[in-house]
């Protein structure tokens, strides 16, 4: 696992897609049922970008959620808090 965190009485356990498998059979060893196993894909660098490029890129992420045939939506924009607050 590369990153381990508590919080409000859970953990989430961070794993490169390869030791995914390996990380779940060694919680199962341990005798700990996960409560969820998902694979999610997290950027390995982020974009920070003004507001109207927020937005626009945002209002592509929503209508691509709301796409029947789309499963999962992923992006690498960085909202800092300045942009975050013009929102």
């Amino acid at each position: 696992a590369e990153n381990i965190e508590r919080e409000e009485g859970y953990y989430t356990i961070t794993c490169p897609f390869e030791a995914f498998g390996a990380v779940s059979a060694a919680l199962t060893a341990l005798g700990l049922e996960p409560e969820g196993a998902e694979l999610e894909r997290i950027p390995g660098n982020t974009v920070a970008t003004d507001v109207e490029t927020a937005q626009r890129v945002l209002k592509l992420v929503d209508a691509l959620e709301e796409d029947d045939d789309v499963a999962a939506v992923y992006h690498n924009l960085e909202l800092t808090e300045e942009v975050a607050a013009q929102l």
